[in-house]
């Protein structure tokens, strides 16, 4: 990160081997400032540390796609839909039918039919698409449905076909209705659901480099390998003075003085991480970035 410049950090899958792609960003406290596989940072004059955890999977849809599965029609009376969740994770959305333009309470309910989550959501006639934000904890016959009866929805009378998996994640198991029958499906089509994927934070940082001490356009140089091990290659075009190598502090941890176009640095007493390097000859100093793996 060079300083007078706006800096993209990109937010690499290192936490854990999850397929998780969003990341929640964090400089400290408790809220997060961003949350994407990548964050615009401030202007930065010092070295920073960010934050990042995982917050969410790829997205799965699942169920019945549309309404067109088989015959149906609108229908009033309370009804829902029972699930089966396998992983943590949450309803994004469901696309919902409706004959009657008016505000609908939708809930989530556990096993035993006490609501764990709802939202009143004003539909208008024709396809909608709810956006429900519900978390569905790890659970046998979860109830996905209304608040009441009146709803003006429509459902399927035919050509439903339980079970409906949603990846991995859950799956529709059937509905309510008192008459049982298999084909009907209740009001929910094309649900999509999103693993909750949360991880704990893990600190990030980034280096702060002063541009004014850079002047790549002016000197040919290569550092390699890098990411290194124990040995790190540097070679110039011009005569290299002095090679400095500083932690995430800033505290200097390796003064190399020399007077050579090809210089190689024995590493191995340094500890993993991220360093910044620093080569100097007479008119120019150049700092790159340097990771130890």
């Amino acid at each position: 990160m060079t300083n007078g410049r706006h800096t993209r950090v990109t937010m690499r899958d290192s936490i854990r081997n999850r397929a998780c792609n969003n990341f929640s960003i964090k400089l400290s406290g408790l809220v997060p400032t961003a949350t994407g596989g990548w964050v615009s940072a401030p202007l930065l004059n010092t070295n920073t540390s960010y934050y990042i955890r995982k917050v969410g999977g790829p997205s799965i849809f699942g169920g019945p796609v549309d309404n067109t599965i088989g015959s149906g029609g609108l229908y009033n009376n309370d009804r829902h839909l029972y699930l089966d969740c396998y992983v943590a994770c949450n309803l994004v959305s469901a696309d919902v039918y409706a004959g009657t333009n008016q505000p609908i309470t939708f809930e989530l309910r556990n096993n035993n039919s006490q609501v764990i989550e709802d939202t009143t959501i004003t539909v208008q006639v024709g396809l909608n698409t709810l956006y429900l934000d519900f978390d569905l904890p790890v659970m046998n016959d979860l109830e996905l449905g209304i608040s009441a009866s009146g709803a003006d929805l429509y459902r399927n009378s035919s050509g439903a076909s339980y079970p409906y998996n949603i990846g991995s994640l859950a799956s529709i198991t059937g509905h309510n209705s008192p008459w049982g029958d298999p084909e009907y499906h209740y009001f929910f089509y094309n649900l999509q659901l999103q693993e909750n994927c949360m991880s704990e934070f893990a600190e990030v940082n980034a280096i702060f480099i002063n541009s004014t001490d850079i002047n790549d356009s002016n000197s040919k140089l290569s550092i390699f390998p890098n990411p290194t091990n124990n040995n790190l290659n540097v070679s110039s075009e011009n005569y290299i003075h002095a090679i400095k190598i500083f932690d995430m502090s800033g505290t200097l941890v390796l003064n190399h003085n020399c007077y050579s176009k090809n210089e190689n640095i024995d590493l191995s007493n340094l500890a993993k991480g991220f360093y910044s390097i620093q080569i100097s000859n007479r008119n120019t100093n150049v700092k790159r970035k340097l990771v130890i793996k």
